[in-house]
């Protein structure tokens, strides 16, 4: 969704499907409408996780940079592409994996020579984020900083958030290791969100592998392969609606229809999904982990290797 920014639109690429999955025929239908758009002013469009839609992202870059021979923008059109590890294996789906011409659109459209890494937010930005998440209840700016320091040395945006919500729902992140306050998470959205919904060990086995997948599609529930996975419950119905429910109460997305089939995204932020699968599948009080954990992670590696060795 773009909003107006001055003089500029700008906001995040929303991507209902899985572009860096789904066929070449796939992804050229999806770029068609890139064909012809016209922005009404300069715009700037933020594409966050680039390792999970890369290729997709490498032919719409090669796209608009040939707009100029085709049907030329109107105004300038620029995408910052976001990604934890500038150097990772995405870069393959993203350029290398196309043909010449391609890659030789890419160079040309980049705007820099190395990928900008982004620096740490300075004290002030911090206390910032945590008074908005905390409703401008934090007091002591001083000693909130010094405990997010030591909950994330590298003091990211992320964590920042995370106290100020601990800071609105118990006035106090004392004691909170970074493990400890990713586990608050998980447990206050468990008690006041989950459990009221009726979210099942099911759902939270099929969260699991959407994450470790990086997304999923409904139609994984009938393949027979994935049924072991659900070993110790009653895997969730493909045409069950309620699932579409209960999950868009564990992520806050919303399963959406793709080629008649509904896709599910992971747990984001990817930190938080991260530590959820890791939790989840080596509870130490369930007996069963270990073998849940390799089912798990064998299924997750049959369906999108690339993705779960990133």
């Amino acid at each position: 969704m773009l909003e107006d920014e001055g003089n500029w639109k700008a906001g995040f690429l929303y991507i209902t499907d899985n572009q860096q999955k789904i066929g070449e025929k796939d992804i050229e239908e999806s770029l068609m409408p890139w064909e012809t758009c016209q922005p009404a002013k300069p715009t700037l469009i933020v594409v966050d996780y680039v390792a999970t839609r890369a290729r997709f992202l490498g032919k719409l870059v090669h796209r608009l940079a040939k707009r100029a021979e085709m049907t030329p923008l109107l105004h300038p059109v620029r995408l910052l592409l976001v990604e934890r590890d500038a150097e990772g294996i995405w870069k393959e789906d993203f350029g290398k994996r196309h043909d010449h011409v391609v890659r030789s659109f890419q160079v040309t459209s980049c705007h820099a020579d190395a990928p900008l890494v982004l620096q740490r937010l300075d004290n002030d930005s911090l206390w910032d984020i945590i008074q908005k998440m905390s409703g401008a209840e934090s007091k002591d700016k001083q000693h909130l900083l010094e405990q997010l320091a030591s909950i994330d040395p590298q003091t990211r945006p992320l964590f920042a958030a995370l106290v100020g919500d601990a800071v609105r729902r118990t006035g106090s992140v004392r004691r909170l290791d970074q493990d400890a306050l990713l586990g608050d998470v998980l447990k206050h959205a468990e008690e006041e969100f989950w459990t009221p919904a009726g979210i099942t060990d099911a759902d939270k086995v099929w969260l699991c592998l959407v994450t470790m997948t990086g997304g999923a599609f409904a139609s994984w529930l009938e393949d027979p392969n994935l049924a072991s996975v659900f070993f110790s419950c009653e895997p969730p119905a493909v045409n069950d609606r309620m699932l579409m429910r209960r999950y868009r109460v564990m992520t806050g997305q919303r399963p959406e229809p793709y080629a008649g089939v509904a896709e599910f995204r992971p747990l984001q932020p990817d930190i938080l999904g991260e530590f959820f699968v890791l939790r989840f599948l080596t509870d130490n009080d369930n007996l069963a982990w270990f073998k849940q954990l390799s089912l798990c992670l064998n299924a997750a590696w049959e369906k999108r290797p690339t993705y779960v060795a990133e």
